[in-house]
């Protein structure tokens, strides 16, 4: 008979442990300090600030940090993986200034626009991608290589304003 890994005797070992030392060890973890904290600074600032649970700055904040979760979603599956991407901020630099010059010079529909860019987003990463897994680069080598090639089109194109 094979003995049970340690994983296995560690799990059971959970059931019999007093629901004291659970809730200790569960309070110590960095995930619980830091909603911990969170929910201190809503408190304040829902006590201090007039209009902090306002439904208009509730939206200001979602809108805020919008673009922050759609790349952590991406961002996620990276890390997953054991892989780096170190050419999202250049390629989401480039995105904004795609999608401003042709919406702004262009004149092109908003929505068009935005999905033209959504396409040079995933281009990128098809060609990040490609390298990675077809030609055996590593991923923080083409990344890298990436991000340069990025931020200085995004200076060419801005006319190098930052």
């Amino acid at each position: 008979m094979a003995e049970p890994s340690h994983a296995t005797a560690a799990a059971g070992n959970d059931l019999h442990r007093p629901l004291s030392v659970v809730l200790r060890d569960l309070a110590l973890t960095r995930q619980t300090a830091m909603t911990i904290v969170a929910l201190i600074l809503v408190a304040y600032f829902a006590v201090e600030a007039n209009n902090f649970l306002s439904t208009g700055n509730i939206i200001d904040i979602l809108r805020a940090t919008a673009s922050i979760g759609i790349v952590s979603v991406a961002w996620t599956y990276l890390l997953i993986t054991g892989e780096l991407d170190l050419s999202v901020g250049s390629a989401y630099g480039l995105g904004t200034i795609i999608m401003a010059w042709l919406v702004g010079s262009a004149g092109m529909d908003p929505w068009t626009a935005a999905g033209l860019t959504l396409l040079y987003g995933a281009a990128v990463g098809f060609v990040n991608g490609t390298i990675t897994v077809y030609i055996g680069v590593r991923a923080f080598v083409v990344t890298l290589g990436m991000l340069s090639l990025l931020r200085g089109a995004s200076s060419a194109i801005s006319g190098n304003f930052q």
